[in-house]
């Protein structure tokens, strides 16, 4: 008990120093990139907020003059038409104002406007946002007389700039259904604003369902997004992918009598990417090389959201490192050091003859106007595609050779086309107990920086095999974004339990950081952490914030005395490691604040505690059944199913359903 208490304070002293940063330092300087002392902080760039307050409203006394503008003839599910409606609803919660949205139409010289999007009034005022600048996903805001102007360089980078606007008027925070933060005033001012953001992670996607394809409300709050919102799936013969896509799109049912020298030798479910070495003029490597970027430029054609401009060809992967055995990828293969090489030479000259489609496209001659612009499109995806392609397993290692010194030596045919990106996942990293710059795979990611201008980075959140353990990525979160800010990263996808409708085990505060850290990776956590405790708990908010402490530093006895490996795939849910004493007497305290947020009235919060309960009562039905009266047990039981069904929980991992796991366990 005396080690056990010993390393609990030390972990207390730690946690301490982790969370606390700089928050109390007198001469803290306010930069665009967060709270820090001397210096701006490096991604000071990519926050310029600058905001002064004037004598005039917006609203006062639950009235208003200002009008929402938006630009004619949307679509209702729009983007831009979410975003006026986001800004309608916050700003009227906040101020008990009325804001009407109107198209340009009726928009007058002496209204009072919010511009959202590329409306008539913002180009007359002069204002745009440049993509050079902000990208895809930032944004820009501005105040032009009595009118404030939100836009981005796309959609989406509006729909953001609505949600800094809110952030930064009105302290909006969102943290999960039901639950966020914004001021309410009786006076809203108007301020002189001169904002320009854009996320410190141009793209990032949110690893957890809650806030993806099941809540695009909530997807849409974190600003982050669905990956196949943004990498252009494929589907063939009902499966549907955006990044295992190779046999997608040349499927070996359709081509192999034809061809079978584009499929790989021995078992490997892979395409050969070198066609068996034949290279002649037209032959089969040629005859791949153009099937292949015809089928990805007819499914660019056939996005008619044309909103994706990424798109992934890679391996077939199965979680193996089966690789085509055949002498010309072996000799490819020994000649530059690994097995990623062959698939490097082919994804390079794939992207080149993709671009010569993209830029070859015209409309026919009798076409409409909707189709010329739908050409125009096709054309400008020229300079804009990028083809991702997966590094991973088999494909994991950059290739490079040695000289003489030991030094590494990158070929220059294996720099990859400005187009391309590899996309990183090193899934036998560690994510938790220590920061990723430990691992051997950070160096491999900065090998595979030297061969390519963009780099997309795919990581890992959560115990993939067990859906009830809380996974301790927290103490690491930021460092993980800081890295993929450090090597211009362009795209981040943490994955967590994207197959769950929702997530115990303390997941919802993993996904809201993991949102904040990849806007801005130089955020304060521990600022954020309190936060989101308030907010999601209410009047129990420190109650479950010491709680998740409590979890933090029993994890560091459990790394450090009981043997927790913390890895994706391993299943840490034994007694040895979940002592009875700690599960119930969090299960107890949980169940303690529900009661009084229930007594309270704050209903949202105590069903927020429930989320949270689902997890050590998972660990008590699993390892302490026989500790309880018959009760007591069913209570728990009965508690445990019910949360699970009300958060509507339906998977325990990747491959098995809840309902089938329910039916061996809690019946």
């Amino acid at each position: 008990m005396k080690k056990l208490t010993a390393l609990l304070l030390a972990a207390v002293c730690f946690l301490g120093l982790a969370l606390a940063g700089c928050a109390d330092d007198d001469d803290k300087k306010e930069q665009g990139g967060g709270t820090t002392t001397g210096e701006a902080l490096p991604n000071a760039e990519n926050h310029v907020i600058e905001m002064t307050e004037t004598s005039e409203t917006i609203a006062k006394n639950g009235a208003t003059e200002y009008k929402i503008l938006v630009p004619a003839g949307l679509a209702y599910n729009s983007l831009i038409s979410v975003a006026a409606r986001e800004l309608q609803l916050f700003l009227g919660e906040a101020t008990d104002a009325a804001f009407e949205i109107v198209e340009d139409a009726a928009y007058s010289a002496g209204g009072k406007y919010i511009s959202v999007g590329e409306t008539a009034a913002a180009s007359a005022a002069g204002i745009s946002a440049d993509y050079s600048v902000v990208d895809a996903q930032g944004f820009v805001i501005e105040t032009e007389g009595s009118n404030v102007y939100i836009l981005g360089a796309e959609d989406k980078g509006t729909l953001n700039g609505v949600y800094g606007f809110l952030e930064h008027t009105l302290h909006f925070d969102y943290y999960f259904e039901d639950s966020y933060d914004i001021d309410r005033v009786s006076e809203l001012p108007l301020y002189d604003y001169h904002i320009v953001e854009r996320p410190d992670i141009p793209v990032r996607a949110s690893g957890f369902g809650y806030a993806t394809n099941y809540n695009t409300e909530t997807q849409y709050r974190y600003r982050t997004v669905y990956r196949h919102d943004f990498q252009l799936p494929i589907t063939y013969n009902g499966t549907m992918s955006s990044t295992h896509t190779s046999m997608l799109y040349i499927p070996k049912d359709k081509y192999e009598a034809d061809h079978k020298e584009w499929f790989a030798s021995g078992t490997a479910p892979q395409l050969c990417f070198t066609a068996h070495g034949d290279y002649e003029e037209g032959g089969e490597y040629d005859q791949l090389v153009e099937t292949a970027a015809q089928a990805l430029y007819d499914n660019f054609d056939a996005d008619e959201t044309e909103s994706c401009y990424v798109a992934s060809f890679s391996l077939m992967d199965d979680d193996g490192n089966d690789w085509c055995t055949c002498d010309a990828c072996k000799a490819v293969i020994d000649e530059y050091g690994a097995q990623s090489a062959t698939l490097i030479l082919f994804i390079n000259d794939l992207a080149e003859c993709l671009k010569a489609k993209f830029a070859a496209t015209q409309a026919e001659e009798n076409a409409t106007d909707a189709e010329k612009a739908h050409a125009e499109h096709m054309r400008s995806l020229a300079d804009r595609f990028i083809l991702t392609t997966l590094v991973y397993r088999a494909t994991e290692q950059a290739p490079y050779t040695t000289d003489a010194d030991g030094n590494k030596v990158f070929a220059e045919e294996m720099k990859l086309h400005p187009q391309v990106a590899p996309f990183y996942a090193p899934i036998l990293a560690r994510y938790t107990g220590r920061p990723f710059d430990e691992n051997p795979e950070y160096q491999t990611l900065e090998d595979w920086g030297e061969l390519s201008e963009d780099l997309f980075f795919w990581t890992y959140d959560t115990v993939f095999i067990n859906a009830f353990l809380p996974f301790y990525s927290y103490n690491y979160l930021q460092r993980l974004y800081q890295i993929s800010y450090e090597e211009s990263v362009y795209y981040h996808y943490n994955q967590a339990q994207y197959f769950n409708r929702n997530s115990t085990g303390w997941a919802v505060l993993d996904g809201y950081l993991n949102a904040k850290l990849g806007w801005n990776c130089y955020a304060d956590v521990a600022e954020l952490t309190e936060k989101f405790f308030n907010g999601m708990y209410g009047s129990e908010g420190e109650e479950m914030y010491d709680m998740f402490r409590s979890y933090l530093l029993f994890n560091d006895y459990q790394v450090k005395e009981l043997g927790y490996a913390g890895m994706i795939y391993t299943n840490d849910s034994s007694a040895k490691l979940w002592p009875r004493a700690f599960v119930y007497g969090m299960a107890e305290r949980m169940y303690a604040a529900r009661d009084r947020l229930l007594a309270n009235g704050e209903e949202t919060a105590a069903a927020n505690v429930e989320l949270e309960l689902i997890s050590p009562l998972y660990l008590l039905i699993l390892n302490y059944s026989s500790t309880f009266d018959a009760q007591t047990f069913a209570g728990y039981k009965a508690d445990c199913r019910a949360f699970i069904d009300q958060w509507g929980i339906n998977y325990y991992n990747e491959a098995t359903l809840m309902t089938t796991f329910i039916g061996g366990f809690l019946q």
